[in-house]
């Protein structure tokens, strides 16, 4: 029985190698991480902003995108990724959101939408 189970570790030690062969020009991952993290925002200001450490984590591994109500993010360091989806509690103006990056701290802020905004008038008689 012993044998058998040799054999089989054999075999898939051989198909590892294979695959990470196949791979050597590809990024690895064998971890994915949530990064430590801090959101604040003032509702009354209508500013919020987001941090995020990361930690080895060169500009041109990282990738943010979002929308009017949430935010993705992705960062390879070696062979981890760092993930985080966040839905904003509000709204935000996409236009008005700047990203800064620097030695693994990644800065994001904007303004906050009114909920009011485009709203139409009712005439009361």
């Amino acid at each position: 029985m012993a044998k058998k189970k040799e054999n089989t570790n054999e075999a898939l030690m051989e198909q590892k190698a294979a695959i990470e062969e196949k791979n050597d020009d590809q990024i690895t991952i064998r971890f994915r991480v949530q990064p430590k993290h801090d959101w604040s925002y003032d509702q009354k200001a209508g500013e919020w902003s987001l941090e995020v450490i990361l930690p080895g984590v060169t500009k041109q591994d990282l990738k943010v995108r979002v929308l009017e109500d949430v935010i993705d993010l992705k960062a390879n360091y070696e062979d981890m990724e760092y993930c985080l989806t966040e839905y904003f509690p509000f709204d935000i103006k996409m236009d008005s959101i700047d990203a800064q990056y620097s030695e693994g701290l990644l800065k994001i802020k904007g303004k906050i939408k009114d909920p009011m905004e485009g709203a139409f008038e009712v005439p009361v008689s």
